[in-house]
Protein backbone atom coordinates (compact mmCIF):
# COMPACT_ATOMS: atom_id res chain seq x y z
CA UNK A 1 0.00 0.00 0.00
CA UNK A 2 1.36 3.37 -1.01
CA UNK A 3 1.86 5.89 1.17
CA UNK A 4 2.32 9.72 0.71
CA UNK A 5 5.08 11.52 1.73
CA UNK A 6 5.07 15.39 2.66
CA UNK A 7 8.49 16.72 2.13
CA UNK A 8 9.32 19.79 4.38
CA UNK A 9 11.94 22.27 3.31
CA UNK A 10 12.65 25.23 5.94
CA UNK A 11 14.14 28.04 3.58
CA UNK A 12 17.07 31.13 4.84
CA UNK A 13 18.80 32.39 1.74
CA UNK A 14 19.25 29.35 -0.28
CA UNK A 15 18.08 30.39 -3.78
CA UNK A 16 21.51 29.49 -5.26
CA UNK A 17 20.74 25.67 -3.82
CA UNK A 18 17.50 25.07 -3.82
CA UNK A 19 16.99 24.39 -7.14
CA UNK A 20 18.78 21.74 -6.72
CA UNK A 21 17.21 20.23 -3.99
CA UNK A 22 13.99 20.38 -5.32
CA UNK A 23 15.20 18.46 -8.62
CA UNK A 24 16.19 15.73 -6.31
CA UNK A 25 12.43 15.62 -5.14
CA UNK A 26 10.60 16.25 -8.79
CA UNK A 27 13.28 13.35 -10.34
CA UNK A 28 11.61 10.74 -7.93
CA UNK A 29 10.13 7.27 -9.38
CA UNK A 30 7.50 7.58 -6.83
CA UNK A 31 5.20 10.18 -7.31
CA UNK A 32 2.66 10.51 -4.48
CA UNK A 33 4.59 13.50 -2.76
CA UNK A 34 3.79 16.99 -1.66
CA UNK A 35 6.58 19.02 -1.30
CA UNK A 36 5.99 21.78 1.47
CA UNK A 37 8.80 25.01 1.39
CA UNK A 38 8.79 27.11 3.67
CA UNK A 39 11.29 30.51 3.59
CA UNK A 40 12.40 31.85 7.11
CA UNK A 41 12.09 35.69 6.03
CA UNK A 42 15.11 35.16 3.45
CA UNK A 43 16.35 38.16 1.77
CA UNK A 44 16.36 36.29 -1.56
CA UNK A 45 12.28 34.98 -1.54
CA UNK A 46 11.49 36.75 -4.38
CA UNK A 47 14.30 34.98 -6.63
CA UNK A 48 13.11 31.85 -4.52
CA UNK A 49 9.70 32.82 -5.67
CA UNK A 50 10.76 33.47 -9.37
CA UNK A 51 12.29 29.46 -9.16
CA UNK A 52 9.15 27.81 -8.09
CA UNK A 53 6.36 29.86 -9.81
CA UNK A 54 5.62 26.64 -11.97
CA UNK A 55 6.18 23.82 -10.15
CA UNK A 56 2.50 22.88 -8.96
CA UNK A 57 4.16 20.34 -6.64
CA UNK A 58 5.64 23.03 -4.51
CA UNK A 59 3.24 24.32 -1.80
CA UNK A 60 5.13 27.56 -0.31
CA UNK A 61 4.97 29.78 2.85
CA UNK A 62 6.86 31.97 4.61
CA UNK A 63 7.38 32.29 8.22
CA UNK A 64 6.01 35.93 9.64
CA UNK A 65 9.34 36.45 11.07
CA UNK A 66 12.83 34.93 11.06
CA UNK A 67 12.94 32.61 14.00
CA UNK A 68 15.29 29.96 12.49
CA UNK A 69 14.89 26.23 10.62
CA UNK A 70 12.65 24.78 13.51
CA UNK A 71 9.70 27.24 13.22
CA UNK A 72 9.68 27.17 9.60
CA UNK A 73 9.45 23.28 10.01
CA UNK A 74 6.72 23.86 12.55
CA UNK A 75 4.57 26.12 10.20
CA UNK A 76 5.26 22.92 7.38
CA UNK A 77 3.60 19.82 9.46
CA UNK A 78 1.37 22.44 10.54
CA UNK A 79 0.25 22.53 6.22
CA UNK A 80 1.03 19.00 6.22
CA UNK A 81 -1.17 16.52 4.25
CA UNK A 82 0.88 13.57 3.87
CA UNK A 83 1.14 10.17 6.21
CA UNK A 84 5.17 10.16 6.58
CA UNK A 85 7.35 13.32 6.82
CA UNK A 86 10.52 13.83 5.09
CA UNK A 87 12.54 16.43 6.66
CA UNK A 88 15.00 17.92 4.11
CA UNK A 89 17.27 21.10 4.53
CA UNK A 90 17.33 23.56 1.59
CA UNK A 91 21.04 22.99 0.79
CA UNK A 92 20.83 19.09 0.45
CA UNK A 93 19.55 16.26 -1.55
CA UNK A 94 17.82 13.03 -1.84
CA UNK A 95 20.17 10.56 -3.14
CA UNK A 96 18.55 8.76 -5.66
CA UNK A 97 15.66 9.17 -7.63
CA UNK A 98 14.08 6.07 -6.61
CA UNK A 99 14.90 7.18 -2.76
CA UNK A 100 11.15 8.09 -2.02
CA UNK A 101 10.04 4.36 -3.56
CA UNK A 102 12.51 2.52 -1.78
CA UNK A 103 11.45 3.84 1.41
CA UNK A 104 7.63 3.31 0.70
CA UNK A 105 8.63 -0.54 -0.56
CA UNK A 106 10.37 -0.51 3.31
CA UNK A 107 7.15 0.89 4.95
CA UNK A 108 5.06 -1.82 2.64
CA UNK A 109 2.00 -2.54 4.52
CA UNK A 110 2.93 -1.61 7.94
CA UNK A 111 2.78 1.74 9.86
CA UNK A 112 5.96 2.35 12.05
CA UNK A 113 6.29 5.75 14.24
CA UNK A 114 9.49 6.21 12.35
CA UNK A 115 12.25 4.75 9.48
CA UNK A 116 15.67 5.47 10.00
CA UNK A 117 17.58 6.24 6.77
CA UNK A 118 21.18 5.86 5.63
CA UNK A 119 23.25 9.23 4.39
CA UNK A 120 26.56 10.35 3.16
CA UNK A 121 28.56 13.77 3.34
CA UNK A 122 28.90 15.43 0.69
CA UNK A 123 32.56 16.76 0.22
CA UNK A 124 33.85 13.92 3.01
CA UNK A 125 34.18 10.35 2.76
CA UNK A 126 31.52 9.20 5.21
CA UNK A 127 28.49 7.00 5.14
CA UNK A 128 25.92 6.04 7.66
CA UNK A 129 24.31 2.79 6.76
CA UNK A 130 21.26 1.96 9.66
CA UNK A 131 21.65 -1.57 10.87
CA UNK A 132 20.01 -3.84 13.92
CA UNK A 133 23.52 -2.46 16.11
CA UNK A 134 22.61 1.27 15.26
CA UNK A 135 18.69 1.50 15.80
CA UNK A 136 18.47 0.27 19.44
CA UNK A 137 17.33 2.86 21.58
CA UNK A 138 20.54 3.16 23.37
CA UNK A 139 22.36 3.91 21.12
CA UNK A 140 20.04 6.72 19.35
CA UNK A 141 19.73 8.67 22.80
CA UNK A 142 22.84 8.49 23.90
CA UNK A 143 25.56 7.45 21.63
CA UNK A 144 24.97 8.35 17.85
CA UNK A 145 26.79 11.40 17.35
CA UNK A 146 24.25 12.20 14.42
CA UNK A 147 20.56 12.82 16.14
CA UNK A 148 18.55 14.42 14.28
CA UNK A 149 15.29 14.74 11.82
CA UNK A 150 16.85 14.72 8.32
CA UNK A 151 18.02 10.50 8.83
CA UNK A 152 14.27 9.74 10.11
CA UNK A 153 11.29 9.58 8.48
CA UNK A 154 8.28 10.25 10.73
CA UNK A 155 4.55 9.11 10.39
CA UNK A 156 2.52 11.87 10.79
CA UNK A 157 0.19 10.81 13.16
CA UNK A 158 2.86 9.47 15.91
CA UNK A 159 3.68 12.90 15.43
CA UNK A 160 0.61 14.67 16.10
CA UNK A 161 -0.29 12.56 18.73
CA UNK A 162 2.54 13.17 20.69
CA UNK A 163 2.86 16.52 19.97
CA UNK A 164 6.25 17.00 19.09
CA UNK A 165 7.66 20.05 18.06
CA UNK A 166 10.82 21.73 17.00
CA UNK A 167 12.30 24.90 19.05
CA UNK A 168 11.09 27.89 17.33
CA UNK A 169 13.88 30.84 18.92
CA UNK A 170 17.25 28.71 17.47
CA UNK A 171 19.43 28.71 14.31
CA UNK A 172 21.41 25.85 15.17
CA UNK A 173 20.66 22.45 17.17
CA UNK A 174 16.84 23.12 17.03
CA UNK A 175 16.14 19.46 16.17
CA UNK A 176 17.70 17.63 18.71
CA UNK A 177 15.22 17.42 21.39
CA UNK A 178 12.64 16.80 18.92
CA UNK A 179 14.45 14.02 17.04
CA UNK A 180 15.32 12.80 20.83
CA UNK A 181 11.67 13.08 22.15
CA UNK A 182 10.60 11.13 18.23
CA UNK A 183 13.27 8.50 19.22
CA UNK A 184 11.93 7.75 22.92
CA UNK A 185 8.44 7.76 22.49
CA UNK A 186 8.22 5.46 19.61
CA UNK A 187 7.16 2.11 19.95
CA UNK A 188 7.81 0.47 16.80
CA UNK A 189 10.50 1.10 13.61
CA UNK A 190 11.62 0.12 10.15
CA UNK A 191 15.42 0.21 8.79
CA UNK A 192 16.21 1.18 5.76
CA UNK A 193 19.66 0.62 4.67
CA UNK A 194 20.53 2.38 2.50
CA UNK A 195 21.58 6.15 1.67
CA UNK A 196 18.89 8.30 0.98
CA UNK A 197 20.45 11.74 2.13
CA UNK A 198 23.32 14.05 1.09
CA UNK A 199 23.86 16.06 3.54
CA UNK A 200 26.10 19.34 2.74
CA UNK A 201 28.23 20.14 5.83
CA UNK A 202 29.20 24.37 7.08
CA UNK A 203 27.66 25.89 4.01
CA UNK A 204 28.77 29.46 3.69
CA UNK A 205 25.57 31.72 4.91
CA UNK A 206 23.45 29.03 6.37
CA UNK A 207 21.36 29.79 9.63
CA UNK A 208 24.30 27.97 11.71
CA UNK A 209 26.78 30.15 10.34
CA UNK A 210 25.71 33.27 9.23
CA UNK A 211 27.22 34.68 12.15
CA UNK A 212 31.28 35.55 12.07
CA UNK A 213 34.08 35.03 14.74
CA UNK A 214 32.63 35.89 18.19
CA UNK A 215 29.26 36.73 17.39
CA UNK A 216 28.86 33.16 15.72
CA UNK A 217 30.69 31.57 18.87
CA UNK A 218 28.11 33.30 21.20
CA UNK A 219 24.89 32.87 19.48
CA UNK A 220 25.59 29.54 19.30
CA UNK A 221 26.17 29.65 22.80
CA UNK A 222 22.45 30.54 23.05
CA UNK A 223 21.23 28.22 21.06
CA UNK A 224 23.21 25.31 23.34
CA UNK A 225 21.43 27.03 26.18
CA UNK A 226 17.78 26.72 24.40
CA UNK A 227 18.81 23.28 23.49
CA UNK A 228 19.62 22.26 26.95
CA UNK A 229 16.22 23.75 28.82
CA UNK A 230 14.51 21.61 25.77
CA UNK A 231 15.95 18.57 26.79
CA UNK A 232 15.56 19.14 30.27
CA UNK A 233 11.72 19.92 29.62
CA UNK A 234 11.21 16.66 28.18
CA UNK A 235 12.24 14.68 31.27
CA UNK A 236 8.78 13.90 32.56
CA UNK A 237 7.90 12.63 29.29
CA UNK A 238 10.07 9.84 28.29
CA UNK A 239 10.02 6.20 30.64
CA UNK A 240 12.12 6.55 33.76
CA UNK A 241 14.57 4.14 32.28
CA UNK A 242 15.84 6.56 29.43
CA UNK A 243 16.77 9.44 31.83
CA UNK A 244 20.17 8.35 32.19
CA UNK A 245 20.49 9.02 28.11
CA UNK A 246 18.68 12.34 28.70
CA UNK A 247 21.01 13.53 31.23
CA UNK A 248 24.04 12.22 28.88
CA UNK A 249 22.72 14.42 26.22
CA UNK A 250 22.49 17.35 28.09
CA UNK A 251 26.09 16.67 29.54
CA UNK A 252 27.50 16.93 26.09
CA UNK A 253 25.74 19.93 25.20
CA UNK A 254 27.06 21.38 28.24
CA UNK A 255 30.44 20.38 27.37
CA UNK A 256 29.95 22.47 23.93
CA UNK A 257 28.46 25.42 25.29
CA UNK A 258 31.64 25.70 27.15
CA UNK A 259 34.40 25.04 23.78
CA UNK A 260 32.20 28.02 22.72
CA UNK A 261 32.59 30.37 25.11
CA UNK A 262 36.01 30.01 24.88
CA UNK A 263 36.18 30.40 21.40
CA UNK A 264 33.71 33.32 21.41
CA UNK A 265 36.09 34.92 24.18
CA UNK A 266 39.16 34.03 22.66
CA UNK A 267 38.13 35.66 18.84
CA UNK A 268 36.09 38.72 21.20
CA UNK A 269 39.97 39.28 22.29
CA UNK A 270 42.29 38.94 19.22
CA UNK A 271 39.42 41.60 17.59
CA UNK A 272 40.22 43.85 20.32
CA UNK A 273 43.77 43.75 19.93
Amino acid sequence: MNKKFSIIIPSYNTSEYISTCISSILCQTFKDYEIILVDDCSSDQNIILEKIKKIPEIKFFSTEKNSGPGAARNLGLAKATGQYIVFIDSDDTLASEDALEKINNTIGDTNPDIIYTGFQFIGEEFTFIPDNSNCTKEFRLAQNKYINVWSIIWNYSFIKENNIKFSDICYSYEDVAFAFLGIALAKNYKIAPYITYNYTRNRPNSSSTKYSNSSKHFNQCRDTVTCIEDLYKLRHRIEPELIPFLLRRINEQKERLLVRIDRGLKDLLESEK
